[in-house]
């Protein structure tokens, strides 16, 4: 079984989700703020925005579009990403 989530956003403050299998997210967004994802599972994620980002998959970590501010911390059996490094208040 996987987690879907079309959108989740934080614009203030941070987000930090558990996925007790795979996970996927349409947009994960806390620009002035932290992500943490930890899935047991694949963790595919289409659009991530963040200051700090911490992702760890027990499978594939597939970041079509990841937005980083500050810096990210990424642990997956495989990674597959797209990395942007913006300035300190992504939009």
């Amino acid at each position: 079984m996987a987690v879907t989530a079309a959108t989740v956003q934080a614009p203030t403050g941070n987000i930090a989700i558990t996925a007790d299998a795979a996970f996927h997210g349409n947009l994960i967004s806390a620009p002035n703020g932290d992500v943490s994802i930890d899935a047991n599972g694949d963790l595919v994620l289409d659009k991530l925005r963040a200051r700090t980002v911490t992702l760890d998959s027990a499978g594939l970590l597939k970041l079509d579009d990841l937005e980083v501010a500050d810096h990210a911390s990424l642990s997956a059996d495989e990674l597959d990403a797209g990395i942007t490094h913006v300035p300190s208040s992504p939009k």
